[in-house]
């Protein structure tokens, strides 16, 4: 049986992660897509001006999630579809960096980055000759307390009379913006002004290192390098050359400030780190279902700095309507990986059990597609949305019964209470007449 209990090696386990992992292991993707609709109404609602919860910045992302359920199309459905459930759980986990590397036949699972291919990449941290792990909470530690440096001196102007303290932390922000490559807006001057070129607007950053430091406090031994590390998501139109964005040879200039600010302040502390992108997901559609896409990985992964992760917006990004290639992803989810059919019929056979089980307590209302579905030959695309579609009627069918079933305490309520007022009536008919037999004799 799993355990969802924090350890050494995978010390944050939060309440969502917990959800995600419990559907995904004791129900079908369909559940896990509904636990992730209950995080979208969440973080819609935080969202929202006057929200009482953490403040987040999804509005957009979120209400294009709930479009996607309300409409009943639901497109992010056959997006977890197409990806397989090893992949699923260790982007949940956080440790699809160190089994990306160390588990034998675990990139079979994955589509490569091919050029101008589109899809969503993944973006993880390993320590170099450690056999596929990531940082120990002690290195967490140094990392936060370099970022809280940095931080620090933001707006202070140096000068020849400025305290020690805030001297040495002008030198360690002017080491982390140089280290690989100087930051873009870079100047030692700016740096003595107070400029801090890797600072996030709307306090995102200092989000970041909050939850940064779950890494530290959850940990059970300080030394034990942890197989867990933050990701961060992003999408793409040319997966292989935005990937090298996030690496350091590129300078780090074009990547998320969070990303580029850790990176550099592991060049600083001079620990040899490995970054690892990894496609989770190629797109076969690249208008809307990409944003969903994105948007998917991203909540899967807890990608958002409010989450732990190195996200500091809201997943999505641009739609396009160019349909050149299209073919070359929907050739490689369809044809070349099995693990799309193995998904479906996973899901159809949790249904079909569902139904069974409750099938004689109710009516099943509900339309048959099972011929539509093969009718469709060869087609694979239409043959996905055609079981997309049994799912979401099924599910909906079950739902059905599943109310008419919590219905019946309360028939059953009103029958009772029926019987007893024909009860009391008799009785008050019954009281009425020896009363007038008794007053008659």
């Amino acid at each position: 049986m799993a355990s969802y209990q924090p350890t050494a090696e995978i010390p944050v386990m939060g309440t969502r992660r917990k959800a995600m992992l419990q559907a995904l292991d004791n129900g079908s993707l369909i559940d896990l897509l509904n636990v992730m609709y209950t995080f979208a109404d969440q973080d819609y609602r935080a969202s929202l001006p006057g929200a009482h919860a953490q403040k987040r910045t999804a509005k957009a992302s979120m209400a294009m999630m709930r479009h996607d359920r309300d409409s009943g199309k639901r497109d992010m459905l056959k997006l977890l579809h197409a990806i397989p459930k090893p992949v699923i759980r260790a982007v949940i986990e956080n440790t699809i960096g160190h089994r990306y590397v160390t588990e034998p036949g675990f990139k079979d699972h994955l589509s490569t980055a091919d050029p101008r291919s589109s899809g969503i990449y993944l973006n993880t941290i390993l320590v170099e000759g450690t056999g596929g792990r990531s940082l120990s909470a002690n290195e967490w530690r140094d990392v936060r307390d370099l970022i809280l440096r940095y931080q620090s001196g933001a707006g202070i102007l140096i000068s020849n009379v400025s305290p020690a303290t805030e001297k040495a932390n002008a030198n360690v922000a002017n080491q982390i913006e140089t280290a690989y490559a100087t930051a873009t807006g870079y100047t030692k001057i700016g740096i003595s002004a107070g400029q801090r070129h890797l600072i996030n607007s709307h306090g995102k950053t200092n989000v970041f290192y909050e939850r940064l430091g779950d890494r530290v406090k959850h940990a059970f031994d300080l030394d034990t390098r942890q197989l867990q590390c933050p990701c961060e998501v992003d999408l793409s139109h040319d997966l292989p050359d935005r990937m090298k964005d996030h690496h350091p040879a590129s300078g780090l200039r074009i990547t998320v400030k969070t990303w580029s600010l850790v990176l550099r302040a592991l060049k600083v502390l001079e620990i040899p780190v490995q970054p690892v992108s990894i496609v989770i997901l190629k797109v076969w559609d690249k208008g809307i279902m990409i944003l969903l896409a994105g948007i998917s990985v991203t909540m899967l992964a807890s990608a958002p700095v409010e989450d732990g992760g190195f996200n500091p917006t809201q997943a999505g990004g641009s739609a396009v309507s160019d349909k050149t290639r299209f073919d070359n992803e929907m050739h490689d989810v369809f044809v070349e990986h099995e693990y799309l059919n193995d998904n479906f019929s996973t899901s159809e056979a949790e249904l079909s059990k569902r139904n069974a089980s409750l099938k004689s307590i109710t009516r099943f209302d509900s339309k048959d597609i099972a011929g539509s579905i093969s009718e469709l030959g060869n087609n694979l695309a239409e043959i996905t949305n055609a079981r997309v579609e049994l799912e979401v009627d099924l599910t909906t069918g079950l739902e059905k019964r599943k109310s008419e079933i919590d219905s019946l305490p309360s028939q059953i309520q009103d029958v009772t209470e029926c019987i007893n007022r024909t009860h009391k009536n008799v009785a008050f008919h019954n009281s009425i007449s020896d009363w007038l037999g008794e007053d008659g004799s």
